[in-house]
């Protein structure tokens, strides 16, 4: 450098008078259009600046209006001259930018901003007047696009050509030329806005231009003052001399403010020295040093956030979505992703969301693409081929030309797999290496601590012989059950469950066929409930079961059903081994808030209820019943009456006639269901029947209908009316309980008649049944003479899939079918094809529900053979039946009967 430096001072001191002259004239024009050119650029830029600023501040108004109008598109926003909302496209360009700059020839820049949602995108234009116009804006200039576009220019340069941009897009700032415009020659200085990132643009170019004569008219003084020039040369040379020493000595003044700027905490800092001498080497290294000392940085600052992630969540995504959101600083250019291994070997892969959004995607893998992907030791290249599309799409780049995997184990079973994609092959490959080892021990560690925190949760809330939540869990659970009830209006039940006897199996079977009977227990328990519901172990042989989420006008009736089932399913024998028991619970029910206002009172009173029922009777159970809803209530009084209707005579069966279709005439009758209450009045069957079930007096009332109705008939004969059929309902409970074509036969012998007599109804649930008892009782009652019905039909599930195999005689017709006959052309056609398939099946069909002439006068052409209904005659009591249809004067339709 100094033999440089004294070489120039030799060559200034020593030239001849002549040359020094001439050399002076050409340095000092030089000079002067180095200078314009100098002061070109910086006005350029200053210039160029303000409009970025301008952009800048003109995103900030447009967020600040969106956020004032909640997402939706303003109508005016201050500083744009036009807004419209266009089809949202998204580019991988723009996936990070909030903003997308476009730009167009001859007119001011429009900012495009995504709308949430699929609302679209906003494309909102400048207003040009304020824009181009600024404090900063030159005499003369031009505004291009990177492609060369004229966006603006002052009057005065006005359709200038955009040829006159450089090409060299990378070295635009450093450029100036000369361009001859309508006979003016001008100097030109250019800068380019490159790279707004949160524009999502590539920039905009700005000419600055100035006429050359005024760069030069210094230069006609300096002719003017030659021969002081002459007398200053060596003065000249001294000059030049130190201007060549400054120029050397910035790139150290460049490195020693980065090195202050690094010191300072900026990792970032780059001195950026361009060259390929002595400085530009040193400058290179030292880039190349504060770089790998930023990602080390971030690696250790990535490290960090993974151990407080770690120790602040219990579950894996928090650590994972940590992770991924920070190897991109760590590691640059990599694309990240992690594999959890599952005990069956397949897997799931964790990817960022990318652009925006936030969180993480997850793409299924199976065995095989795992197995593919696993290494030994601390990590290795792997062929990307190996990853699915969907991987690799995940990874955020379907090409990739490398693929490290870093395995990370915990008990020596391979926990995760963690994935860095590269575009291109990285430099310092070593570095990455190192740094996906540490990571991928950061995941081990992680999934090892979150594994122990779920063990010490499972050991601290849930019973270690049963697996049911333990008293703490289930006291969570009760106060969170009991606030979503103060808020949505519901009740909750609690069932208190005690094994009875529970003492004696223990000291006579021993404690470990105790056990196995509790865990018994609780899979029967767990096999009856909803997925909503709670059953959990207090201790000993004590369960509870919690059951949020009841209706209130209905939650006694619901947990009274459940309570019935449990208490059969639990009397069921336990087979234990070799041995077989029968150990029944007794259980106490408490509603909230009907009986407790919160849930110690709720457990207290269950417990008290339960201590009842074991008073009451062994394996019973019974509801806590000192705070009883109006509800409640009325369903105890309902039951109590009902007992005392079964032993009062207090239920009847009246009569419904049926008639045949063409003829009119009568053709049977089908027995219903009343309850004549002293209190109530008549009660229709639906208000009764299932309490009659839950007091398990089901199988009794159709024992009791069918005994009451063949006595009905024996009663007509016997009073010289011509026999009819009359129809019965058997429930499902009855099939299921007793022997039905026994007690048919028994009874029909009773009051001597014949089988043809009765017509046995079913619903259609018991026809699919697949019970081979049921089947045989159906097919029996069938082949004793007993006609078979199938009630209801059409609004079951299984009708046709079982018609041809039920041995059935008669279908009948459901009202629903009927409602619309006469206007609806497609319910027509139904009707049509039902009927003409029963009738290629050789069975008859009833037409219940008919309530219109319309229906009446339609159904006998569509091949009905018989009709029910309230316009042919509603039921009725047997005495005022005999007088209607059986006399000598009736029997058939007349008009509206």
């Amino acid at each position: 450098m100094g033999r440089r430096l004294f070489t120039r001072f030799l060559l200034a001191a020593l030239l001849p008078i002549a040359g020094l002259a001439w050399y002076s004239h050409q340095v000092v024009g030089e000079l002067l259009i180095d200078a314009a050119h100098h002061q070109l650029t910086r006005d350029g830029k200053a210039y160029g600046m303000s409009l970025v600023e301008s952009l800048n501040r003109h995103a900030g108004r447009l967020d600040l209006s969106l956020e004032q109008s909640a997402g939706a598109v303003p109508d005016a926003v201050s500083g744009f001259s036009h807004m419209a909302l266009e089809p949202h496209v998204v580019t991988a360009a723009m996936q990070d930018a909030p903003y997308r700059l476009r730009l167009t020839e001859g007119q001011a820049p429009e900012l495009l901003r995504t709308l949430p949602g699929e609302q679209g995108r906003l494309a909102a234009r400048v207003d040009a007047q304020t824009f181009w116009n600024n404090d900063f804006v030159p005499e003369h200039f031009c505004v291009f696009s990177t492609q060369r576009e004229v966006l603006h220019c002052s009057p005065d340069m006005a359709r200038l050509d955009g040829a006159v941009v450089p090409s060299a897009s990378s070295t635009i700032n450093q450029v100036v030329s000369e361009h001859r415009f309508r006979g003016t020659d001008y100097l030109l200085g250019f800068w380019h806005a490159r790279y707004l990132p949160t524009l999502d643009s590539p920039g905009f170019v700005v000419m600055v231009a100035t006429p050359k004569r005024l760069a030069l008219e210094n230069l006609t003084r300096f002719r003017l003052a030659f021969t002081a020039v002459v007398i200053l040369a060596i003065a000249l040379a001294a000059a030049l001399a130190i201007n060549q020493i400054r120029q050397q000595m910035e790139p150290l003044d460049r490195l020693q403010a980065s090195a202050r700027r690094l010191a300072a905490g900026e990792l970032s800092a780059r001195a950026h020295v361009a060259g390929a001498d002595e400085f530009g080497q040193l400058g290179q290294a030292f880039d190349g040093m504060a770089s790998n000392i930023e990602r080390k940085f971030h690696m250790f600052e990535l490290l960090s956030r993974l151990d407080r992630a770690i120790l602040a969540s219990s579950e894996r995504e928090p650590v994972v979505e940590t992770l991924l959101q920070g190897v991109g600083r760590a590691i640059p250019a990599a694309r990240p992703g992690l594999v959890v291994v599952d005990e069956d070997g397949s897997g799931v892969l964790f990817a960022p969301a990318g652009g925006e959004s936030p969180g993480l995607r997850r793409i299924a893998l199976d065995a095989h693409e795992v197995s593919s992907l696993r290494v030994a030791g601390g990590g290795k290249e792997v062929d990307p081929d190996l990853l699915s599309p969907a991987s690799r799409e995940a990874l955020g780049e379907a090409a990739l030309s490398l693929l490290c995997v870093f395995p990370a184990y915990v008990g020596g079973r391979l926990d995760s797999l963690l994935l860095l994609g590269f575009a291109q092959a990285p430099q310092h490959l070593a570095d990455i290496f190192q740094a996906g080892r540490s990571l991928a021990d950061r995941v081990a560690i992680g999934a090892s601590s979150i594994a122990r925190e779920r063990m010490l949760f499972k050991q601290a809330h849930y019973d270690s012989l049963t697996g049911l939540p333990n008293r703490h869990l289930l006291q969570d659970r009760m106060e969170q059950s009991i606030a979503h009830a103060d808020r949505s209006g519901t009740s909750v039940a609690l069932l208190f469950i005690d094994l009875d006897g529970f003492k004696q199996v223990n000291d006579s079977l021993g404690h470990s066929r105790g056990d196995s009977l509790l865990v018994e227990y609780a899979q029967r328990l767990r096999s009856r409930m909803r997925q909503s519901d709670t059953v959990a172990r207090l201790g000993g042989d004590e369960f509870v079961v919690l059951v949020p989420g009841l209706a209130r006008d209905t939650a006694y009736f619901t947990v009274d059903r459940m309570a019935r089932d449990l208490s059969r399913i639990l009397a069921e024998p336990f087979q234990l081994g070799d041995r077989q028991l029968v150990a029944p619970a007794s259980i106490g029910i408490a509603l909230y808030p009907e009986n407790a206002s919160s849930h110690e009172e709720l457990l207290k009173m269950a417990d008290e209820a339960m201590y009842e029922s074991k008073r009451r009777e062994i394996g019973d159970f019974c509801f806590y019943t000192s705070n009883i809803s109006a509800l409640t209530r009325e369903r105890f009084e309902l039951s109590q009456e009902l007992r005392e209707a079964v032993g009062g005579g207090q239920l009847l069966l009246h009569y419904q006639p049926k008639f045949h279709a063409r003829t009119g005439r009568l053709a049977g009758a089908e027995a219903l269901l009343r309850w004549q209450s002293p209190r109530r009045g008549l009660v229709m069957p639906g208000q009764f029947i299932d309490l009659l079930d839950e007091m398990g007096l089901g199988t009794w009332l159709g024992e009791w209908v069918l005994d009451r109705a063949c006595a009905q008939m024996h009663e007509w004969d016997q009073q010289g009316y011509r026999a009819f059929p009359v129809s019965i309902n058997f429930s499902p409970v009855q099939f299921e309980r007793t022997p039905v074509p026994a007690r048919v036969r028994t009874t029909l012998g009773k009051y001597r008649l014949s089988a043809s007599r009765l017509e046995v109804e079913i619903l259609e649930s018991v026809a699919a049944s697949e019970l081979p008892r049921v089947r045989e009782d159906i097919a029996s009652l069938r082949d004793s003479g007993v006609r078979v019905a199938l009630d209801d039909f059409g609004t079951g599930f299984s009708s046709l899939v079982h018609l041809t195999r039920v041995p059935a005689d008669i279908i009948k017709l459901d009202r629903i079918f009927l409602s619309e006959l006469c206007t609806d052309a497609r319910q027509r056609a139904l009707v049509e094809m039902i009927i003409s398939m029963a009738k290629v099946l050789d069975l008859e069909v009833v037409a219940e529900g008919v309530e219109t002439e319309q229906q009446r006068s339609v159904l006998p052409g569509m091949g009905c053979d018989l009709l029910q209904g309230y316009l042919l005659g509603r039921p009725v009591p047997p005495e005022e039946f005999a007088a209607r249809w059986l006399s000598a004067d009736a029997g058939a339709i007349s008009g509206h009967v």
